[in-house]
């Protein structure tokens, strides 16, 4: 599914990050979002400052032509969160039909249990190709090694010298 917005005919370029901070605004419509939960919804499991939130709704209404005092498409509520309180219609699905929440919401879980998949078979990969790097090396370290060799005089027990 091709994220992207169009004012008419124009496409408007946004980071990634910047359209999954819309699309959580407007999955939400009229519901303040707090800052910690719009920022689990826009970088799960990561830790992201507030500062990229801030960017991310400022390039937003930037791009959707409104400014941090003027509450046209997402109202600021101070020390809690953000609201998009425009309206909003469907253009992609047919009058009669809704695109329910549960649909988004199944979409974004899978997206999230998928973010985790490619980190893990990196690490998987990375794995096998350094067992034998690792075994070698564990081999010298548990290996007893000759710490210091003596030389002794050599002497007869006998008095025979031959």
């Amino acid at each position: 599914m091709e994220r992207l917005l169009f004012r008419g005919e124009e496409k408007i370029p946004l980071t990634p990050k910047a359209i999954d901070t819309l699309l959580a605004l407007l999955e939400n419509k009229g519901r303040v979002l707090d800052k910690d939960e719009l920022l689990k919804m826009v970088w799960p499991a990561t830790f992201v400052e507030e500062g990229a939130l801030a960017r991310n709704v400022s390039a937003l209404r930037k791009v959707l032509g409104n400014s941090a005092d003027d509450f046209q498409y997402i109202e600021t509520i101070p020390k809690r969160g953000y609201r998009f309180v425009a309206p909003v219609k469907d253009l992609t699905a047919p009058d009669d039909v809704e695109v329910e929440p549960e649909e988004v919401e199944n979409g974004r879980k899978w997206l999230s249990r998928a973010a985790w998949l490619i980190p893990m078979a990196l690490l998987v990969v990375l794995a096998v190709l350094a067992y034998p790097r690792v075994t070698q090396i564990m081999r010298g370290v548990f290996q007893p090694r000759v710490k210091s060799l003596a030389v002794l005089p050599l002497r007869s027990a006998s008095n025979d010298a031959g």
